[in-house]
């Protein structure tokens, strides 16, 4: 089984009748049946939604290209299914830099072959130009608050200019690990780390982000990996999409859903002290991008996504679950959707205004000049972007392209939460629509968001997603370590 087929494995158990049949009352005929897989099971040699591995079946890795750090060898699978054990894989060499500075560092990594590890000692240096790499290392400093970047690159969306643009490649892994970053720069949005491309593994972990303006990490394409035990001090922001380059999201729209697996941006185990009185977003996600946000701890911020709205192409999925979200200063929402399908399960949330906010940007696009981009018309009925379901007075314009509850090639992909808590009680969606015209006063009304965003057809209150398996916990590549 080839690495897609792996990841596709839902849909295929779908396709074979393999599983039942769920129908939500309040659908559409065309959207009333949703396909139920049975549970996969460890030891068939198929690797399923919720196993890193099975058997025979690595997913399409080798020691190689699982993590970064390793050459050659023979990659086996843990008999519990839960990732993988390299004990047979060969590590690479090791190069020592002589400290800090961007030109010792860059010159190791420029002599490093894949599977080699470059190690920064400890240090503060300051990182002037930008610095594009791809190959298979690691690099790794001597801890948070010892060896300390500073990012003094310019401020420039293009080109880019951050400490670590990984782009250019497919198939490799990187890591880069025990770091502190802070930034000079008022605004530098590509980020700190940008990983740009598809096909790229990586891991970034055990890091610290000190003091950004702007963005920490942005992952630009199709290259999934995990983000975990890192710390992000206010103002910084994780910012996914799906497809990189000039491409508008509609590839990652096209192929399945891929909840369970390890197809998308893993966030888990990191800390994100936020500040109420600044932006408090902690996640951004469009352009079809996939992300999963787990076992982590929030304090003043709110995790999310964009729809198609403000950009072309919403985000695809989110799954959100075992996060602690704390509000002391009253940050409104602790999860929020624009569009896409997600789940959201065991959340712990207090001192919000609110749980959950979901609304339509393109329910009110006649209500002010820059709720939607010029391109876009409201979601009426009339706009040729949409489902138009009819009778189109009634549905006024439901579904509308990229929306809440809307998945694969525009199907439903109800959004579920369960098992959250508000204040200690559980929690429950709310649909909104906050924006005025400045000028003169006009609300949204007719549509309004929640026409098109209706519980028990697009969301679920309190029910848990039919078939759904979370991806093993913690991420495989969390204990590869060469």
């Amino acid at each position: 089984m080839t690495r897609r087929t792996g990841i596709l494995a839902l849909a295929a158990c779908a396709a074979a009748a393999c599983g039942g049949k769920q129908t939500h009352a309040d659908a559409t005929d065309a959207d009333a049946d949703v396909d139920i897989p049975l549970p996969g099971v460890c030891g068939d040699n198929v690797t399923d939604p919720g196993e890193a591995c099975d058997g025979t079946d690595l997913d399409g890795y080798s020691c190689a290209t699982v993590a970064a750090g390793f050459v050659s060898g023979t990659l086996t699978c843990l008999t519990d299914c839960s990732g993988f054990d390299v004990g047979a894989c060969v590590a690479g060499n090791v190069l020592d830099a002589a400290s800090c500075e961007q030109s010792e560092v860059r010159a190791r990594i420029d002599a490093a072959v894949d599977g080699d590890t470059v190690v920064i000692p400890e240090g503060t240096c300051t990182w002037t130009e930008a610095f594009e790499f791809c190959k298979s290392v690691v690099v790794r400093g001597a801890g948070t608050d010892r060896t300390i970047l500073v990012d003094g690159t310019p401020a420039s969306d293009w080109p880019i200019q951050i400490p670590f643009l990984i782009q250019g490649c497919s198939d490799r892994a990187v890591r880069i690990s025990s770091l502190t970053f802070r930034d000079m720069d008022a605004s530098d949005s590509p980020g700190t780390i940008q990983v740009r491309g598809d096909g790229i593994r990586f891991r970034f972990d055990h890091l610290e982000f000190e003091g950004l303006a702007s963005r920490a990490i942005l992952v630009n394409g199709e290259s999934w990996g995990v983000i975990d035990h890192c710390v992000f001090d206010h103002p910084t922001q994780l910012q996914i999409t799906a497809d990189a380059g000039d491409t508008d999201g509609t590839g990652s729209w096209s192929q399945p859903m891929s909840y369970g697996t390890d197809r998308a941006v893993f966030v888990e185990d990191c800390t994100f002290d936020y500040d109420v009185s600044l932006t408090q977003y902690v996640t951004d996600c469009n352009y079809g991008g996939r992300y999963t946000f787990r076992h982590n701890t929030v304090t003043d911020g709110m995790v999310g996504n964009h729809g198609m709205d403000t950009v072309v192409r919403g985000c695809l999925q989110m799954e959100i679950y075992d996060n602690t979200f704390t509000s002391p200063g009253s940050v409104w929402i602790a999860i929020g959707s624009r569009g896409g399908s997600a789940v959201a399960f065991d959340n712990t949330i207090a001192g919000y205004e609110m749980p959950f906010g979901f609304t339509s940007y393109r329910s009110c696009c006649y209500v002010a000049p820059g709720i939607c981009l010029d391109e876009f018309c409201t979601c009426d009925g009339t706009c040729p972007l949409d489902g138009n379901t009819e009778p189109r007075a009634t549905y006024k314009g439901w579904p509308c392209k990229d929306q809440v509850g809307r998945g694969t090639n525009q199907t439903s992909e109800p959004v579920y939460q369960w098992g959250n808590t508000f204040e200690g009680a559980p929690a429950t969606v709310g649909v909104f629509a906050t924006w005025r015209n400045e000028t003169t006063g006009e609300e949204c009304t007719d549509p309004h968001p929640d026409d098109h965003i209706q519980p028990g057809r697009d969301y679920y209150d309190g029910v848990q997603r039919p078939g759904y398996v979370p991806f093993v916990h913690p991420h495989p590549l969390v204990a590869v370590d060469p």
